[in-house]
């Protein structure tokens, strides 16, 4: 299953869900937020930056990351128009965040305009 999902777009959490529990692929798109929020994703969602200052790694990465342990069916779609996204993108992976810090991103609601 194909469906928006980001820290700005959290509304797919249902059928996220129902994915992991039949097992079935949900390729989340525009997994930061879209193009013209993916840059500022750091400062529209203070938890993802400070979490992703702890580790060394932009808040893009923190974001993937986070999408990527919600559950082993998740496989996020991110877009990059620069060699240096593509390569930030392949670590997260890498990346393992604490219970806490998801229940913290989990929890995170972007910052007051």
């Amino acid at each position: 299953m194909q469906n928006q999902y980001s820290p700005k777009f959290r509304s797919s959490e249902p059928e996220l869900e129902l994915c992991d529990e039949l097992g079935i692929a949900f390729l989340p798109w525009s997994p930061l937020g879209g193009i013209g929020s993916a840059a500022d994703l750091g400062t529209a969602f203070e938890d993802f930056a400070y979490i992703a200052r702890d580790r060394g790694v932009t808040p893009q990465v923190i974001a993937l990351a986070w999408e990527l342990q919600k559950s082993d069916v998740v496989v996020p779609i991110p877009g990059a128009s620069r060699p240096q996204s593509i390569l930030n993108s392949i670590t997260a992976p890498t990346v393992r965040l604490r219970p806490e810090d998801v229940a913290r991103l989990d929890a995170s609601q972007a910052a007051a305009a």
